[in-house]
């Protein structure tokens, strides 16, 4: 078993742990909603697992945002030790189209090297996710393949 421990400072300590992976199919599927209710006041739960390099990774901390408002978290969590998470939009009435899926995280993604003469190097990982006409998507995400998704920061 691959253990490694990080802290990332954004407001309270946070912690990454990898585990062994027992299952790493990819999950995407949506439950699209009633054509009956009001677009702009549904709640949508966005969940699934979390991975790095094939396991599944504990303690980072994925949040929802929305393009409207950058700088508010509508939900965040943490993955437990099988790299699960569960969030929800709640009843956030302007919600548009989308929502950001954003994860900090120390797994390292590949043909992208993690900032350099950083003491602590980090990833932001921000994925889009179409939140209109369903309340339920289901995501897995390899946190090492979001090269697309992703900037390489640095807290010092």
């Amino acid at each position: 078993m691959l253990i490694a421990v990080t802290a990332l400072h954004h407001r309270h300590e946070k912690k990454g742990r990898f585990v062994g992976a027992d299952d790493t199919k990819i999950l995407h599927h949506s439950r699209t909603r009633s054509e009956n209710k009001d677009s702009e006041n549904h709640s949508c739960i966005v969940h699934g697992q979390m991975y790095c390099h094939g396991s599944p990774i504990e303690g980072v901390r994925p949040y929802l945002m929305s393009p409207q408002y950058p700088k508010f978290i509508i939900n965040i969590c943490a993955t437990n030790e099988n790299g699960w998470y569960r969030l929800s939009t709640g009843a956030f009435f302007e919600l548009t189209e989308k929502v950001y899926l954003t994860v900090r995280h120390q797994c390292e993604i590949d043909d992208f090297p993690p900032m350099p003469k950083c003491a602590v190097p980090y990833y932001t990982s921000q994925i889009p996710i179409d939140v209109t006409n369903t309340t339920y998507v289901g995501r897995n995400f390899e946190l090492s393949e979001l090269k697309a998704y992703s900037s390489a920061d640095c807290l010092y």
